[in-house]
């Protein structure tokens, strides 16, 4: 269950900075979309209920079929409001709050290149790992990719996750050992077909950095481990580029052309934008016809 205990243990055993976050306002209608839903404490919050409505009805029969303190629906009404609050029998009176609060992410990276300085971040592990999202910012800085590139989304405060499903970097053995966690699958490790000396216990993943690299490596080798669509829609190149080289048949091949492009180098501006998809692939990926009817793939031209 991702609560504080899970937090500190995290990093502690891999210093890795994983928050809650709370405080993101919404303007959004929770009409029409996937809405959140935060159950009220009525000791401390205002639970004076939006007025009653066929729509307010939809909302509450959404969310008697949900469960859990957050409760994520999808509703078909078209006039209930922002940050409404509704009263479902038996189970207290729920809130509509921003669709990403109370996610948890790892944080760690955003911390290394928080233009306030790590501490800003980093300072929420003394503070019940919640962070506390100013009030003095606009939710859209949240929701910027330059913001989301550097978060890894865990799953929701005080509800359980598989182990397998989150971010490569915190599935290490240690922490799995820690936590209790028993697997008999094993870690990826990265070889070719036929490959001899590969040794899955030493726990290597893909992606993967090192510590010494500055933050832009960092950043892009983490991009291989994200379920942001945006990242894959901007970074197609390296995305294709890689899942050719670790997937094909061809190893040999593949590592010459790799070894080639390194030396027969094409600067991304070349191509005018970064999101020029066909054109990086057709590049990098596509197959090259030769006289003897081999195909090269990754050819570098």
């Amino acid at each position: 269950m991702l609560n504080k205990i899970v937090f500190e243990t995290m990093l502690q055993t891999e210093s890795r900075y994983v928050f809650a976050i709370k405080g993101l306002r919404t303007t959004t209608s929770p009409c029409g979309a996937q809405s959140r839903w935060k159950q009220l404490n009525c000791a401390v919050d205002d639970c004076a209920p939006t007025e009653d409505s066929d729509d307010v009805a939809l909302v509450k029969n959404a969310l008697q079929s949900a469960t859990g303190w957050l409760r994520d629906v999808t509703v078909d009404c078209s006039s209930v409001a922002a940050n409404s609050v509704v009263e479902i029998s038996e189970h207290g009176f729920f809130q509509h709050v921003h669709s990403s609060e109370y996610n948890v992410y790892d944080f760690t990276d955003w911390a290394l290149s928080h233009p306030g300085g790590a501490n800003n971040i980093q300072k929420w592990a003394g503070q019940d790992y919640e962070v506390q999202f100013p009030s003095g910012h606009a939710t859209s800085r949240f929701e910027q990719d330059s913001t989301q590139f550097k978060l890894d989304y865990v799953g929701k405060l005080g509800y359980s996750v598989q182990f397998e499903s989150l971010p490569v970097r915190l599935q290490t053995p240690q922490l799995a050992a820690i936590l209790g966690i028993h697997t008999s699958s094993g870690y990826e490790v990265c070889g070719s077909p036929g490959e001899v000396a590969s040794n899955s216990e030493l726990g290597n993943q893909v992606s993967f950095y090192s510590l010494e690299l500055d933050i832009n490596d960092k950043v892009l080798d983490n991009l291989y481990n994200t379920n942001n669509a945006k990242v894959h829609d901007m970074f197609p190149k390296l995305l294709v580029w890689t899942a050719t080289a670790m997937k094909a048949d061809d190893q040999l091949r593949q590592r010459v052309a790799w070894a080639l492009n390194q030396i027969y180098v094409t600067g991304i501006t070349g191509f005018g934008q970064t999101s020029y998809s066909e054109m990086w692939i057709n590049f990098t990926t596509s197959s090259c016809e030769m006289p003897s009817g081999i195909c090269a793939t990754s050819c570098a031209r």
